[in-house]
């Protein structure tokens, strides 16, 4: 589930929601992506199975992940995506 806020402006006509992403509950480091499972990473508020599963199937298809921006190569993944990510994930040396 994604927890998000929506901030109305409605005397300018639009609105936007801003979208939080949530370590899974007991969290308390960020995971390595080269390491993660797909049930941890579909822990994540806003991953889900779906994606958890192009994470870690682009990881066992070319060979793991250098750095968090590698992401960009999983289908679907956007830059805002990764930008949310990015504290909740790393990559071990």
């Amino acid at each position: 589930m994604v927890k998000g806020f929506n901030l109305g402006f409605l005397s300018m006509g639009f609105s936007m929601t801003l979208m939080l992403f949530a370590a899974p509950a007991g969290s308390t480091s960020a995971v390595d992506l080269n390491r993660v499972t797909v049930e941890q990473l579909a822990a994540f508020d806003g991953i889900g199975p779906v994606y958890a599963e192009r994470i870690v199937t682009h990881r066992e298809t070319h060979g793991g992940f250098a750095s968090v921006s590698d992401l960009g190569a999983v289908w679907g993944i956007s830059k805002k995506a990764i930008a949310r990510l990015q504290y909740l994930v790393s990559v071990d040396p």
